[in-house]
């Protein structure tokens, strides 16, 4: 009867698995503010999509990380055309 009523149900194919990147090879840096959530190097990242299609999340936002010596107030480094 409970799930009749239910106004939202949340399932995996839902979800956007966001993954955070980093420079490096066999990397896996956690991030301070983000408790149990890590930076991956690029040949890392395959297996965290693979995982990611296993728990049947169905996408993934790739996030890059600019060293913290390239950033600057203005964002120009993140925001600079290639």
């Amino acid at each position: 009867m409970r799930s009749m009523l239910a106004e939202n149900r949340l399932h995996p194919s839902d979800f956007i698995w966001p993954l955070f990147i980093c420079d490096g090879r066999d990397c896996e840096e956690p991030i301070g503010s983000l408790p149990g959530v890590s930076r991956w190097s690029v040949d890392r990242i395959g297996a965290k999509a693979r995982e990611a299609a296993d728990l049947g999340i169905p996408c993934i936002a790739l996030f890059p990380n600019t060293p913290n010596e390239l950033r600057t107030e203005r964002r120009r480094r993140s925001t600079a055309t290639i």
